[in-house]
């Protein structure tokens, strides 16, 4: 049963309405009367309300307005309002909106009976859709960890970059946080021992034990969250302390608590701490390599990773995928994306903290190497093509980032006019091996997935080619090769048209007729004529 208000100066008009719905057994409970627009409008924002029906002429304000006003505030509200032709004719416009009817005045029984089961079929259609909406919401609401953890997941995987983004999510999923973040990963010693006396459940929920135990004790003393990163392997982000110290020693006794209450070894990782969360994915790394120096610190313990490698260490200054990214679109001479993608890890650089001149020699070697190994796998020699050896000199004397930003550019300036010159003779190359294909088998069926699959290329890259090149589709590409055969046919033999057309793969000589004349605004035999002439 849906809830309705009556809306109308005259009294005896609401009972009228009642009668009306009673006497037709409509599904409507009737909330609440109203002899002014202000009376409707307090039981509005008070109970829920589906259908207002009455006047729209009121001395102030119309039914209309009121409708106009909340109809965004309660997408579940409806109205019918009766007027008279004047005012309709001003505001019929409103019709076009479902949720609203008007009815002209005088109105009969049988009108405001319709206009309600008409309104019934639109408060109906609401409430399905909003039971779906909210049966999904609820549904979203009980999953919500698995979008907490793919946000933290891809956190610590340097998916998500933006500060702004970060602390919203954080804030969105109630993730405590302060002025510092570290990561630390308890990594299960000897999982395989697991794998092959547990079942599958009990391999599941080992893990979940050690997570709940970290979990419990980060909530208690808010320091941060603890999440399952994989199946032997649970994350620590601390966001709420900046001591090294500190956080070692809470790693110390989750590690101890965990081998003394449930008997499992294992070993903590920890990264290092960092103002912006910008810089995660930087910790996760460095606590995963922490823990992989356990083959000769020892398993079972807590490693920092300042216990492996020293605090200026190039590899984790920015994310690799970011490298990846240069190193990508340098080679495949998307110059632009390159320098972007580059500019975005010296950004990264610059916000942490400073290094001495060495490291930004070390990172500039370690990118340089990094594209001249990619360059080879690419048939694309840089060092020996090149001659950089000029510029690899150059490197001893830079000493900040700028000067690094600066070096790097250049050289991907220079690879970049380099690949794209390879890659226009390549092009070069490929069109005219598929000319060479077209004009040897022009006769034949031709099609554009059998000459890429001959020119060994795709078919796509094929016809962007030929596009690029003579702005025609292969179709017309390979009509054009067939008319060109037959303009030198037509001045260099007698033989005739229907011959010609057979011979360059054509099976009806009106057709070829109509295509050359397509092609050169001539007949065969205009165009033979006019070639004798000249």
């Amino acid at each position: 049963m849906y809830n309705l208000v009556i809306m109308d100066r005259q009294r005896s008009n609401h009972l009228k309405i009642k009668k009306y719905i009673e006497e037709a057994k409509l599904d409507y409970k009737v909330i609440g009367t109203a002899t002014s627009v202000d009376q409707a409008e307090r039981i509005i924002t008070s109970k829920n309300v589906d259908l207002v029906i009455g006047d729209d002429a009121f001395v102030g304000r119309t039914g209309l307005q009121l409708f106009n006003t909340y109809k965004d505030v309660y997408p579940g509200l409806h109205i019918i309002l009766f007027t008279d032709h004047k005012q309709y004719s001003q505001t019929k416009e409103a019709l076009s909106h479902g949720r609203l009817d008007y009815l002209i005045k005088p109105v009969r029984k049988s009108d405001v009976v319709n206009s309600l089961k008409k309104m019934t079929i639109q408060i109906d259609a609401y409430h399905a859709k909003n039971a779906h909406s909210m049966a999904l919401r609820d549904k979203y609401d009980a999953n919500i960890n698995q979008f907490k953890e793919r946000f933290l997941m891809n956190l610590i995987y340097g998916s998500i970059r933006q500060s702004p983004y970060i602390y919203n999510q954080l804030d969105y999923f109630n993730i405590p946080y302060g002025e510092a973040f570290t990561i630390a990963v308890y990594k299960i010693d000897d999982y395989r021992r697991y794998q092959l006396a547990l079942d599958e459940d009990e391999k599941q929920f080992l893990i979940f034990k050690v997570f709940s135990l970290i979990q419990d004790k980060m909530v208690v003393n808010r320091l941060g969250f603890a999440f399952i990163s994989r199946y032997d392997e649970v994350t620590l982000l601390f966001t709420n302390t900046t001591d090294q110290i500190d956080i070692i020693d809470y790693c110390s006794d989750y590690h101890e608590a965990i081998a003394t209450d449930m008997a499992i070894q294992g070993t903590i990782g920890i990264g290092r701490t960092y103002p912006s969360p910008q810089a995660i994915h930087l910790s996760y790394n460095q606590s995963v390599d922490a823990i992989l120096a356990h083959d000769y610190l020892g398993k079972n313990t807590v490693i920092h990773i300042d216990y492996v490698v020293r605090k200026n260490d190039v590899a984790y200054a920015y994310a690799a995928d970011q490298e990846n990214l240069i190193v990508k679109y340098a080679i495949s001479g998307q110059i632009q994306k390159s320098l972007k993608s580059l500019s975005k890890v010296i950004n990264s650089i610059q916000n942490l903290e400073g290094f001495e001149a060495n490291f930004y020699r070390a990172f500039v070697r370690k990118l340089l190497a990094h594209l001249y190994r990619d360059g080879i796998a690419s048939n694309y020699d840089f060092e020996e093509s090149l001659n950089l050896s000029d510029l690899d000199d150059d490197i001893m004397y830079i000493e900040n980032s700028q000067q690094a930003l600066e070096h790097l550019q250049r050289v991907i300036h220079i690879i970049g006019a380099y690949v794209k010159d390879k890659k226009n003779r390549q092009e070069d190359d490929l069109l005219s091996r598929a000319l060479d294909y077209v004009q040897a088998y022009y006769t034949s069926r031709i099609s554009l997935t059998s000459a890429a699959q001959y020119l060994q290329t795709t078919p796509r890259h094929l016809e962007d080619i030929i596009f690029k090149a003579y702005e025609k589709k292969f179709y017309d590409f390979c009509m054009m090769v067939r008319i060109n055969k037959a303009k030198n046919l037509l001045l260099t033999t007698t033989q005739s048209t229907a011959e010609i057309a057979t011979n360059i793969g054509f099976n009806n000589s009106e057709y070829f007729v109509a295509i050359f004349k397509q092609q050169t605004r001539l007949t065969p035999s205009e165009f033979r004529h006019q070639g004798r002439m000249t």
